[in-house]
């Protein structure tokens, strides 16, 4: 946060559950943060109190990187809600191949290491919330 227009500046902690990184103004009043897991914030009166969170309107959203991948990956995971999400991966049919795990995530972005012992392929990354709520990445293993 700065005060002065930049000459300054002092840490602060994200409101967003995200570290934000990148920070870029067009004029005195429009600008946009970037940060971890895809966080875009954008402000059009030059200051927090006019920030509009810009993170996923869906109760969950996930990228999975590097893709392709030999050993593991990191999953980033955007759950609206509190709760425990399901991980399985399926073929490019639907067939379940395996339930690769379980976690709590609290709201907001959070990361975790995937691995799957998988023949080279493709497939389906399936998540689901305790609510239901289901989203689908695809992955090459190599």
């Amino acid at each position: 946060m700065t005060e002065d227009g930049g000459d300054n500046w002092v840490q602060q902690a994200s409101p967003f559950g995200s570290t934000l990184e990148g920070i870029t103004f067009t004029d005195s009043k429009n600008g946009w943060v970037c940060g971890y897991g895809g966080a875009i914030l954008h402000t059009s009166t030059g200051g927090i109190t006019g920030l509009e969170n810009a993170f996923p309107s869906r109760p969950i959203e996930a990228k999975l990187a590097p893709n392709p991948f030999s050993q593991t990956s990191r999953l980033q995971v955007w759950n609206q809600t509190p709760g425990r999400i399901q991980l399985k991966v399926l073929d490019l049919q639907g067939k379940l191949i395996s339930t690769q795990s379980t976690h709590s995530l609290t709201r907001g972005w959070q990361e975790m290491e995937f691995g799957a012992q998988l023949p080279k392929g493709m497939y389906l990354l399936q998540i689901q919330t305790e609510e239901g709520d289901v989203h689908f990445l695809k992955f090459i293993k190599e």
